[in-house]
């Protein structure tokens, strides 16, 4: 993730934040982002496979498989995408 909201990186939101003089505890908001922005640094690889057959004239159909990989992806912070999804998709053109 290139470009992230300044929101997302702060102490509260991933560390939570203990003051220690009013001794008032926050627990973190979405806990994780900075660690999982470090340990993915080169970015993801995503693999979509799609074959279609034209069946006749008016009718086309085709198989998709999204995340072909079954990796872990994020589209933005906390966002986390569908594992591998396979799905047949019939075209009628009339």
């Amino acid at each position: 993730m290139k470009n992230i909201d300044k929101y997302f990186t702060t102490d509260l939101v991933n560390e939570g934040v203990y003051y220690q003089d009013t001794i008032q505890v926050f627990a973190p908001i979405i806990p994780g982002i900075n660690k999982s922005r470090e340990m993915n640094k080169k970015g993801d690889l995503l693999i979509d496979l799609s074959i279609g057959f034209r069946i006749n004239t008016i009718a086309k159909l085709n198989f998709i498989i999204n995340n072909a990989t079954n990796a872990e992806i994020y589209r933005r912070p906390t966002d986390l995408l569908a594992p591998r999804r396979y799905s047949v998709k019939l075209n009628l053109t009339i």
